[in-house]
């Protein structure tokens, strides 16, 4: 089976409108398959394969599965009839995921999808020609993902949920809601956290607030206690 490539123009992070080389995919918070990848529906059933940290039982998750179906419905696919879903869920922990993964590449879809930057980094890592699609990944260029927003120049591209540089307004608004607070903590799981939002915002800091501040690793609900 020949990888079929769609080009498709969309506002870049970076300024303006720029090209992107989408392979087989991608994602609009519901997603919808490429012109080019339409066109070969005849040629069988087409496989799409998703690495979520989240729980089967997410709610919000599953909703948001049932809007992907639903828009791929709308485009001629039909789950089980020209394309297949299969999801690997709770990969929350490295050992799950590496697990998760592995068995995802083995059934070697058209397509990989990554819900978070740690499920991103696992595709990643273990697969540099399935093409992959992330989202609700905060810095993919810091992570290495992509080589920049515009040009993601690998077999992965997606969609942020965040932009580094906005980080830096977190701190300007507490000043404004707040001014007397002297002292900023910054809790941030280190696993998920992007690296440059994360030194955005204490770029900020040093340059513009007189208040003092700190870094505090947070990867459970027990680093939040006293």
């Amino acid at each position: 089976m020949h990888e079929r490539v769609d080009t498709i123009r969309y506002p870049s992070l970076e300024g303006g409108d720029e090209t992107a080389r989408v392979h087989c995919a991608y994602w609009r918070g519901a997603a919808s398959l490429p012109r080019a990848v339409r066109a070969q529906q005849a040629e069988g059933v087409r496989r799409l394969a998703f690495l979520m940290s989240a729980s089967e039982s997410d709610k919000g998750y599953q909703s948001l599965l049932a809007t992907f179906r639903d828009a791929l419905g709308k485009l001629g696919w039909v789950e089980n009839r020209n394309i297949r879903l299969d999801y690997r869920w709770g990969a929350v922990d490295a050992q799950t995921r590496q697990r998760s993964a592995k068995e995802l590449i083995t059934i070697q879809p058209d397509l990989l999808l990554a819900q978070s930057t740690p499920t991103a980094a696992t595709l990643v890592q273990q697969t540099s020609t399935i093409p992959i699609i992330f989202f609700s990944v905060g810095d993919p260029v810091g992570e290495g993902f992509v080589a920049s927003l515009s040009r993601p120049g690998r077999n992965a591209t997606g969609f942020i949920n965040m932009e580094g540089s906005m980080s830096g307004k977190w701190l300007e608004l507490l000043r404004e809601v707040a001014p007397h607070v002297r002292s900023v903590a910054i809790l941030f799981n280190p696993a998920t956290a992007p690296g440059g939002c994360r030194r955005s915002v204490l770029r900020f800091a040093s340059d513009r607030c007189t208040c003092s501040r700190c870094l505090g690793n947070c990867t459970s609900p027990c680093d939040t206690g006293p």
